[in-house]
């Protein structure tokens, strides 16, 4: 997937940094900005989104904090 979402950098000049870091680092995508240009990364990182987490690999809490076995089951 690719996030797009508006720019609010016209209403708030202030957001110009911090859009261009969600960029960046998350890929999103702020339509209408004028300069998404890699703020922290290098030039040639490319699509390296070092902050985003594909969403296949998220895991339930079930997988992280198995249930408690019922009393008299092993666990």
């Amino acid at each position: 997937e690719n996030p797009k979402v508006p720019t609010i950098q016209d209403i708030f000049p202030g957001a110009n940094w911090h859009e261009r870091e969600q960029h960046d680092f998350y890929g999103v995508e702020f339509e209408g900005h004028p300069d998404l240009s890699p703020l922290v990364l290098p030039e040639d990182a490319g699509d390296l989104r070092p902050l985003r987490k594909d969403e296949k690999k998220l895991k339930s809490l079930d997988d992280l904090i198995p249930a408690p076995a019922a009393e008299g089951e092993a666990p």
